[in-house]
């Protein structure tokens, strides 16, 4: 876990941050639904999206200048870009768990609002 978060890098705060917020809020909606937070959790959904948007795009743009700027051949720069690629990939791992994980949340709280309505 730590080698993930240091692989993807200073945005991988920001994930944290906004996903641990976000699934704190959705676990408080599932023990006590109310509507009024729904708005809440959706807009802080989509900050942690766009933060793993960033985060991954920062992390493309490390690999990308490593080996636009230093010359090799052709198999190492294979190794190193897929290696690369799949360090680009742990804001995404992050964000998206801790997502999954709101969702789940949200439709626990979502089905104890239905019932208590109806």
């Amino acid at each position: 876990m730590l080698t993930m978060f240091r692989n993807g890098g200073f945005p991988m705060w920001f994930i944290l941050v906004f996903g641990l917020l976000t699934l704190g809020t959705a676990f408080l909606y599932a023990l006590r639904p109310a509507r009024d937070r729904e708005g809440f959790v959706k807009w802080m959904c989509v900050a942690t999206v766009a933060s793993v948007g960033s985060g991954t795009a920062a992390d493309l743009a490390a690999v990308a200048r490593y080996v636009a700027s230093h010359p090799m051949d052709g198999k190492q720069m294979a190794a190193i870009v897929i290696e690369g690629v799949g360090e680009c990939t742990s804001p995404a791992i992050l964000g998206f768990s801790l997502l999954s994980l709101t969702a789940l949340m949200m439709a626990v709280g979502r089905r104890r609002l239905d019932a208590r309505e109806a």
